[in-house]
């Protein structure tokens, strides 16, 4: 009885606060590409996060098609401030425009409409078109998320993955637009290492905030000491951010360290500048994640010829095949109801990958097996081809897919 009534009280509170943000356009009435006018990219542009770097890919992917797009950064408002402002990504907090794209998920999504309602103009008595850039990791739909839909005009997801679990829970315009990703490797001071290179480098990334358990950090360090032993000629660099605030965990992790030398641990936020580098230096990235919405860092290393070993299910599979990366085989299981970020969701599983299969790619790699090349070429071609600018050309050339004829 009580819970019931809590979540009555908690409706009103919603429709009440709802009254104070600005109200979007209808998908259901016809939208041309001319209507956008100026397109604000509001999200976390001083934060080093996977979301903080889908906006900024945004904003380079608009500005490179020729869109008149501004930069709005709400990083202080969420506390989000740990990296400096990319020099290309004018950010002007008092800008006006009239279309915005929101990257932050659907919790914060009040707040951040709030933060931007003075930003949108008044033309022509039309309301702004808001389309909402949500990530999200599992197969079911998250507790929560649906009354914050109601906001939007339209929402954008990375990945097919992502659209499946909101299909059937969401009643807007749902779009599967992949991330931007720059042809970087022209910018890059030093070259993806040769497989012949000593000590040879594998990575992992993860953030602490994004679940150490499904980032599973556990699962690619096992892989590395199965393949290789006591190999003191192989090194496993495990960049990650925000374990600080996950003590437990991190401590948990460190043992890897105290125990294996090759292991080494960088938790700090980079410049993305830095992060590439760090990408390019190494002859192998590592992800047997349990799920992902999209895996943009696992994009960033195709890019310039970095094989990635992966796990063969979620939001990878939107760019991400047998020719042009090492995917390992998994068995579902149920996510556990512990799990402090997606614990309590109904339905939902996640993969349990194949740590063997994964030491049988490392080797493989290790030894410049001829797939190796093929693999490379493939994974540079692909992301070129797929995630390119074009991709949010076509979006919004389409929204809000009620385009007469």
């Amino acid at each position: 009885m009580f819970s019931v009534v809590a979540n009555k009280i908690e409706k009103v509170k919603w429709r009440a606060r709802s009254l104070l943000l600005p109200k979007p356009h209808s998908a259901e009435k016809p939208f041309y590409r001319k209507d956008y006018g100026r397109i604000g990219v509001a999200g976390l542009f001083r934060t080093a996060s996977g979301i903080g770097e889908a906006a900024r890919s945004c904003f380079r992917g608009l500005q490179s098609t020729g869109f008149d797009v501004v930069a709005i950064d709400l990083s202080a408002r969420f506390d989000q401030v740990d990296m400096q402002f990319d020099e290309a990504i004018s950010c002007d907090q008092r800008a006006e425009c009239d279309t915005a794209v929101i990257f932050l998920n659907a919790p914060e999504l009040e707040v951040a409409l709030f933060e931007i309602r003075h930003a949108f103009r008044a033309r022509f008595n039309k309301r702004p078109y808001l389309i909402g850039a949500w990530a999200w990791e599992l197969n079911s739909f998250p507790k929560g998320w649906s009354d914050p839909a109601k906001l939007l005009s339209e929402l954008w997801v990375p990945s097919n993955f992502v659209r499946n679990a909101f299909s059937e829970h969401l009643h807007l315009p749902i779009k599967v637009v992949p991330h931007y990703v720059e042809s970087a490797g022209e910018r890059l001071t030093r070259q993806p290492s040769d497989a012949k290179i000593h000590p040879f480098r594998c990575l992992i990334m993860a953030d602490g905030r994004s679940s150490a358990e499904r980032k599973n950090i556990e699962g690619g360090i096992h892989a590395f000491q199965r393949a290789f032993g006591n190999d003191s000629n192989c090194q496993l660099i495990v960049k990650t951010r925000n374990f600080s605030e996950y003590q437990a965990t991190w401590k948990a992790l460190s043992q890897y360290a105290d125990r294996d030398s090759r292991i080494e641990f960088i938790d700090s936020s980079l410049p993305r500048s830095d992060v590439r580098e760090l990408i390019a230096s190494c002859n192998v990235l590592i992800s047997l994640h349990r799920a992902e919405g999209f895996g943009l860092h696992l994009a960033e290393a195709m890019a310039i010829g970095i094989p990635v070993i992966a796990t063969a299910w979620s939001g990878n599979l939107e760019f991400m095949n047998q020719e042009n990366a090492y995917l390992v085989d998994y068995e579902l299981i149920d996510v556990p109801s512990t799990d402090p970020v997606y614990g309590g969701n109904e339905n939902a599983v996640w993969a349990d990958p194949d740590l063997d299969l994964a030491a049988q790619y490392l080797k493989s790699i290790r030894r410049g097996d001829p797939e190796v090349l093929a693999k490379r070429t493939a994974a540079i071609e692909s992301v070129q081809n797929t995630l390119n600018c074009r991709v949010y050309q076509s979006a919004l050339a389409g929204s809000a897919a009620h385009q007469l004829s």
